[in-house]
């Protein structure tokens, strides 16, 4: 929940990309529509709750991911 005190200056990255020229050619990602591009929900109009809500579900499908890869591979463990 941290990410709505984050800074809205851009990183590293970004920074050397608009300075070198680069950012020119970017293109759109292929998840720019999805329903949590851009750190936010597109349902919601309130921009705390958008980011909050963006940021929850991201923790939570994080967490699942590394519970089913925790599962598997103790499986394997124990298996072998």
């Amino acid at each position: 929940m941290a990410s709505i005190w984050a800074s809205s200056l851009p990183d590293g990255l970004t920074y050397v990309a608009e300075e070198s020229g680069m950012a020119a050619a970017e293109q759109p990602s292929a998840l720019a529509g999805s329903p949590l591009a851009g750190y936010g929900v597109f349902l919601v109009e309130n921009p705390w709750l958008s980011v909050a809500i963006a940021g929850a579900v991201g923790c939570g499908v994080t967490f699942g991911l590394a519970c089913v890869v925790g599962r598997v591979a103790r499986r394997r463990r124990v298996a072998a």
